[in-house]
């Protein structure tokens, strides 16, 4: 071992050096994923784990600048079980088992018209956004216009009628 000793009249230098931070791998970013990685340097560590409405086990992530070392968390999305779509000839058959981030697009039954559609956003809340599908019931075919029932010996009241 020496000793840094600075010439006479000179002064000594001492370098100073700081440990270079780790990049984020873009994979970390995703929504599924937090992190506290942000500001770690050189020879750190870090946790990274699952987000709001994921499940999954958390992992430790070392930093071997620049990059950052140990994967990524596995996180899996939690099961949609609020705000269901429903109402009145609503199928809601497609939301059925959608997790956090998932999408789905409830239908009208058969018999029904749809009158507006969006797809719904499982969110990170275990809730599905709010519907805006509505169903409105068909109307049915007219009697009169089948050649069986033109006759007026036989009569119906379905003029007007609608499904359901």
């Amino acid at each position: 071992t020496g000793e840094f000793v600075a010439s006479e009249g000179h002064e000594a230098l001492v370098p100073a050096c700081e440990p270079l931070p780790c990049e984020i791998p873009q994979a970390l970013e995703a929504d599924a994923i937090l992190h506290m990685c942000s500001s770690v340097t050189h020879g750190l560590s870090c946790i990274a784990g699952c987000g709001e409405g994921y499940i999954g086990v958390p992992i430790e992530l070392s930093c071997d600048a620049p990059a950052l070392q140990g994967g990524v968390p596995d996180c899996e999305g939690m099961p949609c079980s609020t705000n269901m779509p429903s109402g009145i000839g609503v199928d809601a058959t497609d939301c059925t088992g959608k997790r956090t981030g998932e999408t789905c697009r409830p239908q009208c039954k058969h018999g029904f018209l749809e009158m507006t559609a969006t797809d719904l956003h499982c969110t990170n809340t275990g809730a599905f956004s709010d519907q805006t599908l509505t169903c409105a019931p068909q109307p049915c075919t007219d009697l009169s216009s089948h050649s069986s029932f033109s006759s007026t010996r036989y009569e119906h009241s379905c003029e007007g009628a609608v499904f359901g």
